[in-house]
């Protein structure tokens, strides 16, 4: 339990059968800047071995709860749902049992939660490629053209960043429930957030997540995963690194940004021979109009007239 027993945040990894990568999903919560934490294990049909790695865990530190469910439907998102209604602490945030959390990322989300008085926060995520680079993905669900991306199917925010207050959970209309084929469980929650049109939402400015997503890890081995993780949490552990891994990110949006921008000038360019192409269309147009005008004032135009009515009687 918390220092007196009150938990500022309810932390919740749902697992199925990686209990080796949740030594370190896990760990990294536990060792959080702020311990006032419940971390709620949420258990769909794991197989013994996942069961023994939650166990230990469990039994490692009084903060942790296992809750060990058989398989539920898809990936046993009602599973999810029925453990948030024992939830203990105001606010509610997600793990995947394979990411990492920086030192101060529960820190970062209720500050952030505090000072925006928002009902929704989350962080902007750090991907590790397979190659051992990272890539920061630009999402920010406080401004609506990112919202539109989640009904669209084009969701940037993984589990692991997203967080809420227990009170806007309970507003929803259904909550964790079994996410449609073809849709991504955590999207399908993001969007019944959006869907409210009372929801407010927020996001952190500093990045504090780093997810390692197995879709850009094709074939690897269990052995590889656990390397790469025991790399990882090495560097969020030490400061020195963590700031080297911040800076890099920092430099890749340098030179991102420069890239946007330099791509703003073209258009601005393209845009302005564009609107002078139509200018000097108008103009000409104007002239001939002119010209029209004059012709048909003039005495010539007139006789003509006259004799085009003339012939043209039947």
């Amino acid at each position: 339990m918390g220092a007196h027993g009150n938990f500022r945040a309810t932390v919740l990894v749902p697992t199925h059968d990686h209990g080796a990568t949740l030594r370190y999903s896990v760990g990294s919560a536990l060792r959080q800047t702020i311990g006032e934490i419940e971390v709620f294990i949420v258990g769909d049909g794991m197989p013994d071995g996942a069961r023994e790695v939650a166990v230990e865990l469990e039994r490692s530190d009084e903060r942790v709860r296992l809750f060990d469910n058989p398989k539920g439907e898809r990936l046993g998102e009602l599973h999810r749902h029925a453990a948030l209604a024992e939830a203990r602490a105001p606010v509610v945030l997600y793990l995947s049992d394979d990411d990492l959390w920086f030192p101060e990322h529960v820190e970062t989300m209720l500050a952030t939660l505090d000072s925006s008085g928002a009902d929704f926060v989350h962080a902007s995520p750090i991907w590790r490629m397979g190659d051992g680079t990272h890539y920061r993905w630009i999402v920010d669900l406080a401004q609506e053209p990112y919202r539109r991306l989640v009904f669209e199917g084009k969701n940037r925010l993984g589990l692991s960043s997203g967080g809420h207050t227990r009170e806007a959970y309970r507003r929803l209309p259904h909550g964790w429930r079994p996410a449609p084929l073809g849709q991504y469980s955590d999207a399908w929650m993001w969007r019944q957030f959006a869907e409210q049109p009372d929801v407010k939402f927020a996001c952190t400015a500093a990045p504090s997540v780093l997810h390692l997503p197995s879709s850009v890890r094709p074939g690897w081995t269990a052995e590889q995963r656990l390397a790469e993780l025991s790399d990882a949490a090495e560097v969020l552990a030490d400061p020195r690194r963590r700031l080297a891994l911040l800076t890099e990110l920092y430099e890749a949006e340098l030179g991102r940004l420069t890239w946007l921008e330099t791509r703003g000038w073209d258009l601005e360019a393209w845009v302005e021979d564009r609107e002078g192409a139509i200018r000097w269309h108008a103009e000409r147009a104007e002239r001939a109009e002119t010209t029209i005008q004059a012709m048909r004032a003039s005495r010539r135009w007139r006789a003509g007239e006259r004799l085009r009515r003339l012939f043209s009687r039947p």
